[in-house]
């Protein structure tokens, strides 16, 4: 039997190491046997994915993994990129994305596989698991590893492969503007290189979209560092209040500790150093240094020893100012009145006008859930887009042709649920059977109907009372 064929036969069978002892030997000769490289290709794959599955189990140590990932892809790219997309150059980059940041060599060997006309047309399409959940395409992946990695540690990694990193994530944004990650890692990268307004300018719209993730605002915390130490504070303790542990945010804690201590705000920095140094002791985990030498400092020593009675602040409605309030030069508000609340399905509705309105999420919006209908609200949105992002309560109490008040009789047909304020100028406002049954006896009384402006069963414009009061 050819080598080619033993090595396959013996893949399939699941016999990877007998395979590889028979491979081994033949390394040098994969370039130039098309049926050899085939052969050990699936063989190579078939060992990465082994080792990959073993790692994420716990059946494999990471040095055990890296030692292994640099000869199977080594003798990989000895045997050549292929001439046309191909399942086994797509299939293994998928395994590889798996354990990139395990293994020191991924950048190297990503440069090396990455040709976007190698790619297949499924390469380039996200795809929906069984529960639901979207996975981003083998291309958009291998540039968030790939970008991950160039704005985590720059120092320890080649300059070379930062600049083709850095290029392939600026090529990135101009074909996917929309990818959250892509703007996160290119603002990481910005921040690293100490060019925070920009940073600032990608990481915005990743931090309005996720506004309750630690590590949003603990970045948008780092962009402010130098600019402005109480904003940067402001959102470091953002981050602290939406964390879901307090493991993800323990770094975080170290640099408020220390931007409070430059405040001489040290007895809130001495509640942070202690919160770390707790977490870090359940957990197990080491005592860096920096953290070390803070414990030890001498106005922790002072403060530390004193009854504390600081607390973390509650900066959520200052946050929100951050994102969407004055400062926020691309966000357009429009003033409407909350003219409808669902306490059962979470949800608010504005009106705008008769044909115009928006649903409020409580989610999303907590703000919206403690208004009443009535209330005239200003409701955020980026300039251009249609989904609210912010809301507000407004002073004013009506608008001219949205929501006005009027006066009149209370008129109510026999046998009818619903009513009517009738004007002296003739004008009819609508009064639901919900409002209108309470004050069946009160027909014909005068009242007082704030209502809002929308369109009947025939479409004409036509005023609806929210609320009707007796004069």
């Amino acid at each position: 039997m050819r080598a080619a064929q033993q090595i396959s036969a013996l893949r399939k069978a699941d016999q990877l190491d007998e395979a590889l002892a028979v491979a081994r030997p033949l390394w040098a000769e994969i370039p130039a046997s098309a049926d050899l490289k085939w052969a050990v290709g699936w063989l190579l794959y078939a060992l990465v994915k082994r080792d990959v599955a073993d790692f994420a189990a716990g059946q494999r140590s990471r040095d055990d993994l890296v030692l292994h990932l640099d000869e199977w892809l080594r003798q990989y790219t000895r045997g050549g990129k292929p001439n046309a997309p191909d399942l086994l150059h797509s299939l293994l980059m998928t395994q590889v994305l798996k354990v990139a940041r395990e293994w020191p060599n991924f950048l190297a060997f990503a440069r090396w596989w990455w040709n976007p006309s190698l790619l297949r047309q499924e390469d380039r399409m996200s795809f929906e698991t069984s529960d639901g959940k979207t996975i981003a395409s083998l291309e958009l992946r291998l540039i968030h590893a790939v970008a991950r990695l160039i704005s985590a540690d720059q120092g320890e990694q080649r300059s070379d492969l930062v600049a083709w990193g850095t290029e392939l994530l600026d090529s990135a944004l101009q074909s996917h503007p929309d990818d959250q990650w892509l703007h996160y890692f290119k603002s990481k990268l910005l921040t690293e290189q100490g060019n925070t307004e920009e940073a600032r300018k990608h990481l915005l719209p990743v931090l309005r979209r996720q506004r309750r993730a630690s590590w949003a605002w603990s970045l948008f915390g780092q962009t402010w560092e130098q600019d402005n130490t109480d904003r940067a504070i402001m959102c470091y303790f953002r981050a602290l209040q939406v964390a879901r542990n307090d493991v993800e945010v323990l770094k975080t804690r170290v640099r408020l500790a220390v931007l409070l201590t430059k405040s001489e705000r040290y007895a809130e920095a001495v509640l942070q150093v202690q919160a770390a140094k707790q977490c870090r002791e359940q957990h197990g985990y080491k005592m860096p240094l920096h953290l070390s030498q803070m414990v030890n400092s001498d106005w922790f020593q002072r403060y530390g020893k004193l009854p504390n009675a600081s607390k973390e602040p509650d900066v959520a409605a200052e946050a929100e100012s951050l994102l969407f309030g004055a400062d926020a030069s691309d966000v357009v508000h429009r003033l409407g009145v909350i003219d409808h609340q669902n306490i059962d399905k979470a949800l608010a509705h504005v009106a705008f006008d008769a044909d115009d309105g928006v649903v409020l999420l409580y989610r999303t919006m907590q703000a919206v859930s403690k208004l009443t209908v009535g209330t005239c609200v200003e409701v955020g949105f980026i300039e251009g887009e249609k989904r609210p992002v912010s809301v507000r309560p407004s002073e004013k109490t009506a608008i001219p042709c949205v929501y006005e008040t009027f006066e009149g009789e209370l008129s109510q047909r026999p046998g009818q649920a619903f009513a009517f304020v009738v004007t002296n100028a003739g004008r009819r406002v609508f009064v639901h059977p919900g409002l209108a049954s309470p004050l069946s006896g009160a027909v014909g009384s005068k009242v007082s109907s704030r209502a809002v402006i929308s369109r009947d069963k025939q479409g004409r414009p036509s005023w609806k009372a929210i609320c009707v009061e007796l004069l």
